[in-house]
């Protein structure tokens, strides 16, 4: 039986104008991502792992060539359909986090289901609770992030993730601003899940981290080898 691809890039490029000029930033990379494989990206500063995860997570379009998510052309969807292909299959961890200040950590963690018809609030509300507890932080559901260490707010990120139960996950750098402790709990996380069926693209500078990953890419000026 074939496997399905969770997503596939077309000769995809990925350009941005800077004054006068384009500035090239990813240059035809065609990438197909299997259900339930775990993808690492490596690549110095500046090589485009950012910019690639950003269209892969349909916050951006390419320039040139097809995406495709679990086989559904996306570069000519508008931003609510985009938004919803989002909501419904992607969960997103970055290094900065991006916690909501004004928000607690449950509030955080429920943020993507305000936005999705796959749970009940009630239900919701059970299952982050539930993710609360599964990254340890059970008695901090009612704090605000600046309440947190840097350690604890990765958790609240990667439980966040997981909150509309995502068929792929993009950790952007998820261990940079960490120490080793606490970045080795979040590449546990992220194993555990992959080995539950989630699809994972991480991009990371980490050789140590990206040696998690069942196939490993580099990109280098915005080239993927």
């Amino acid at each position: 039986m074939s496997v399905q691809p969770v997503l596939t890039l077309d000769s995809v490029s990925k350009a941005f104008k800077c004054g006068d000029n384009m500035v090239n930033v990813l240059k035809n990379v065609n990438l197909t991502v299997n259900s339930g494989e775990y993808v690492g990206i490596e690549g110095p500063s500046g090589s485009g792992k950012s910019t690639l995860l950003s269209l892969l997570g349909l916050m951006d379009i390419p320039t040139d060539g097809a995406l495709s998510i679990l086989g559904k052309r996306t570069e000519s969807l508008d931003y609510n359909a985009r938004a919803k292909i989002r909501n419904q299959h992607i969960g997103f961890v970055f290094q900065s986090f991006n916690l909501i200040d004004e928000h607690s950590v449950l509030e955080n963690v429920m943020l993507p289901l305000r936005y999705s018809d796959k749970q009940q609030k009630v239900e919701a509300k059970q299952w982050c609770e539930f993710l609360i507890e599964k990254v340890g932080l059970k008695d901090k559901a009612g704090f605000l992030p600046y309440q947190l260490s840097g350690g604890q707010q990765q958790r609240v990120a990667f439980a966040r993730a997981l909150s509309n139960k995502p068929t792929m996950i993009l950790a952007d750098e998820p261990t940079g601003n960490l120490d080793s402790a606490n970045g080795e709990s979040i590449m546990n996380l992220l194993q555990e899940e992959n080995d539950n069926g989630c699809s994972i693209m991480l991009v990371t500078h980490d050789h140590r981290f990206a040696k998690c990953a069942s196939r490993r890419l580099s990109l280098f000026d915005g080239e993927l080898q």
